[in-house]
This record gives structure tokens, C-alpha cells and sequence, in this order.
């Protein structure tokens, strides 16, 4: 049985995201991350996709980046822009450093303690937003070393 799970904030990404491993895979899990982030909507609606989609198991995570800072999402006391220009590094004030890679990490370790050997994200290479770690290449990194882990396996 191939059984897969999806990072799944409940945007638009992720929910491409898993209505293509529902049709890809046998079982389908979601892991959503409550990181911290100002904004619940995402959250709101990831519970209720994942109840509509059918998922076998939706868990959520805490991992409070708002302790990590430098984050409009995270920062209540850095306002959000209405546009998605970049700082004067190139990098927008709504990245919360290092988030995906976060998640990458957590989201195998629940994945291999159940059992899983796919794991599935919602990362738009076209509309990466300037965030480095929505990236080909971070998440090809990130790939090669998930593979390299010895309790990963592909199932």
C-alpha cells in the first residue's frame, strides 16, 4: 500500500497538492503546522479540506517560529505589506527564516514513525515569492538529504 503525506497548510498550493496525492496514492495523511503565524485562516481551512478530501489521518504540529522573529507572519510588531516587495536583501519581510526546511524535517520524522515513505508539499517554484527556502534547488537539497537518512524509506 503506498501511503503518502502532505504538508498541508490549507492554501492554495498545498491543496493542489493533496487532490493530486489522493489520486496518486492508496492512503493519504496531512501534517499542518502551527508555527506561530498571525494569520489562522490557512489553518481554518485546512481542517476543513482535509475532512472534505477524506484524508486518513489530518495531525497538526506546534513549532512556534515566533520565537525564532524576523517574520511579518510571525511579529505582531512588524506590519504585514499589502505587496510582496522584497527588503533591501532581495528576501520579503513575510519569510519566516528557514520555515520549510522546519517543516521538511518534522514532517519525515512523523512520517517515518508512521510508517509513510512519500512525502508530498505544495511549493510553488514559479511564485516562490523571493522566500530562499521555496527554491528548486533548497528543495532539492532538502530531498537528498531526507533520502540519506536511513529510517526514510520509500514504501
Amino acid at each position: 500500500m503506498k501511503r503518502a503525506l502532505v504538508v498541508f497548510s490549507g492554501g492554495l498550493d498545498s491543496t493542489t497538492a493533496l487532490y493530486w496525492a489522493r489520486e496518486m496514492f492508496d492512503e493519504v495523511y496531512t501534517l499542518t503546522f502551527l508555527y506561530g503565524q498571525r494569520h489562522f485562516l490557512e489553518v481554518e481551512m485546512a481542517k476543513k479540506i482535509a475532512e472534505r478530501v477524506g484524508v486518513k489521518e489530518h495531525a497538526f504540529l506546534e513549532v512556534d517560529l515566533s520565537q525564532v522573529g524576523g517574520s511579518a507572519l510571525t511579529d505582531p510588531s512588524i506590519e504585514v505589506p499589502l505587496d510582496r516587495e522584497p527588503t533591501e536583501g532581495g528576501i520579503p519581510i513575510t519569510y519566516v527564516p528557514f520555515r520549510n526546511g522546519i517543516f521538511l524535517s518534522l514532517a519525515v520524522a512523523w512520517a517515518e514513525v508512521k510508517g509513510i515513505g512519500h512525502l508530498v508539499g505544495g511549493w510553488n517554484a514559479v511564485d516562490f515569492s523571493g522566500y530562499p527556502d521555496c527554491r528548486e534547488e533548497f528543495l532539492r537539497c532538502m530531498e537528498k538529504a531526507i533520502n540519506l537518512n536511513q529510517g526514510w524509506c520509500r514504501r
